[in-house]
């Protein structure tokens, strides 16, 4: 995208975390969400709480933990939400 002068937002970047993580290729789940924040998009609470989700899913329960203190830093509330 960003190689044809399109910059992603939000929205673009959730679908594409939420992709990788029904798919279970939570690695490159993570990339993404990383990239967020370096290309000027900072995640947003449902950003947030797929990537938790998916951590917690498959047991990487240090990255969860991790993400939880980040979150709760950078002021994004975490709620429980059965939709996602």
């Amino acid at each position: 995208m960003m190689t044809i002068g399109l910059n992603p937002d939000n929205y673009t970047y959730s679908t594409m975390i939420k992709a990788f993580c029904e798919c279970g290729r939570v690695d490159e789940a993570k990339e993404m969400f990383h990239s967020m924040e370096a290309n000027g998009c900072l995640p947003d609470s449902y950003t947030c709480n797929l990537m938790l989700e998916t951590l917690v899913r498959l047991a990487h329960f240090e990255e969860a933990r991790n993400l939880v203190k980040m979150c709760s830093e950078m002021g994004i509330s975490l709620k429980s939400n059965p939709n996602l």
